[in-house]
């Protein structure tokens, strides 16, 4: 098994400017942040909470939706795989995510499914800026139905040929469950499409054998743990070495 080598800086800004001319696979778990602004101006006689006076408010797409943003802004072009509740929050993710330039999205409805909405409420002071107090979730985290499961299973399978990467994103909110990311990388790779894994848990298994592997620090060392290089190095060596992945 080949070592973990530091990247350098030009091999990064080599890999950036490929990025303007691909076109990227993404699917997994779209989300509506919302952002809440305002002023504190007092403690609530109720509670000994703050009061805040709201002046504006902010949405935008999250989870695999900010994944898709951020390609976007790098250059690439993406088609969007996701699935969304049959509510408010998922007509107004669809219209964020579908008057973005350069995407191409396939955002499946499931009849009575919340839609997963993350609000942000953020306190703007002149003197201290923005803080964040609190945040408040609205979420299905079931698996997908069955029946949509397979739908996405074939729109994904139909839109890899047009690809040149797969980007898996997983947030745990029930899109990418069960044996659905198995079967999307066997598919990709058998196109000869690499295959990139973002995801918000330490459910390796579910992934193995894809090319490359983005997992949160906290996932691969413990919620605790502040790693050193060689300590994030030697982790990432582990799972290569266990669960088959390229990078």
């Amino acid at each position: 098994m080949p070592t973990l080598n530091p990247v350098s800086s030009a091999e990064l800004t080599a890999a950036v400017k490929k990025l303007g001319h691909a076109r990227v696979l993404v699917v997994g778990d779209a989300m509506l942040d919302r952002y809440i602004f305002g002023r504190i101006t007092r403690i609530s006689p109720e509670a000994p909470v703050p009061v805040m006076v709201v002046e504006k408010e902010l949405a935008e797409p999250g989870g695999a939706g900010n994944v898709v943003h951020n390609l976007i802004g790098l250059g690439a072009a993406c088609a969007f795989v996701s699935v969304i509740g049959d509510d408010r929050a998922g007509t107004e993710l669809t219209g964020l995510i579908g008057g973005q330039s350069g995407v191409e999205p396939w955002l499946l409805v499931q009849g009575g499914r919340q839609t997963t909405v993350k609000t942000r409420f953020v306190a703007e002071s002149a003197r201290r800026g923005g803080q964040h107090l609190l945040r408040a979730d609205r979420e299905d985290t079931r698996p997908i139905h069955p029946k949509l499961a397979e739908r996405l299973l074939r729109v994904t399978n139909g839109a890899i040929a047009a690809t040149s990467v797969l980007v898996l994103s997983d947030y745990r909110k029930g899109v990418l469950a069960g044996d659905i990311p198995a079967q999307l990388i066997a598919t990709a790779q058998a196109a000869g499409r690499r295959v990139v894994i973002d995801l918000r848990s330490d459910d390796w298994a579910r992934f193995a054998g894809a090319d490359v592997l983005v997992p949160h620090a906290h996932n691969l060392l413990g919620e605790d743990i502040v790693g050193t290089d060689a300590q994030i190095a030697e982790a990432g060596q582990a799972l290569r070495r266990t669960y088959g992945f390229g990078a």
